[in-house]
């Protein structure tokens, strides 16, 4: 896992970082119309979006704590099976 701190033209820090999911488990953490990482941003502030050259999501926060209740967030999804709608 790696973050990164980016400030652009004084703008508040940036955290990002991969968030790696098994390729079988990929769809059931995205959800159907991408109904769990929308909630997840939601819930949490932070921007998420796919890179499909490693299999990974890259996690974009405004602070670490917004960071790790994403990441939280999609572990329990991962280790649950359940649906966060």
């Amino acid at each position: 896992t790696e973050i990164y701190t980016l400030s652009l033209h004084d703008a508040l820090p940036i955290y990002i970082e991969k968030f790696t999911v098994p390729i079988r488990q990929r769809s059931h953490v995205t959800g159907v119309g991408g109904i769990n990482i929308k909630r997840i941003q939601s819930v949490t502030g932070v921007t998420i979006t796919t890179n499909n050259e490693d299999l990974s999501f890259d996690i974009f926060a405004p602070n670490t704590q917004c960071l790790e209740a994403a990441k939280q967030m999609l572990n329990e999804l991962v280790e649950s099976q359940v649906c966060l709608c």
